[in-house]
């Protein structure tokens, strides 16, 4: 994996098309955010180490009742007939 020595990355984008553009900067007025803050955004959220989305899944998961494997085995089997 790459990673910057110190500090943050800096990346340039070439040939963006223009509608493209301008839905990000749609995007990023709807949200009270600069383009560019939009788009970090949108990384962050796209590449989020995979502790954290495995944290989210873990808890989105304790909400739901619990399953026993012969449950599972069952609906399996309902679903054949």
């Amino acid at each position: 994996m790459l990673v910057p020595e110190e500090g943050m990355a800096s990346v340039t984008i070439r040939n963006i098309p223009p509608e493209v553009l301008l839905e990000m900067k749609a995007a990023a007025s709807r949200n009270g955010r600069s383009l560019e803050g939009e788009l970090r955004d949108l990384l962050q959220r796209r590449y989020r180490s995979r502790k954290e989305v495995l944290g989210s899944i873990r808890k989105r998961w304790s909400g739901l009742p619990a399953v026993s494997p012969g449950q599972v085995d069952d609906w399996i089997e309902a679903g054949r007939k």
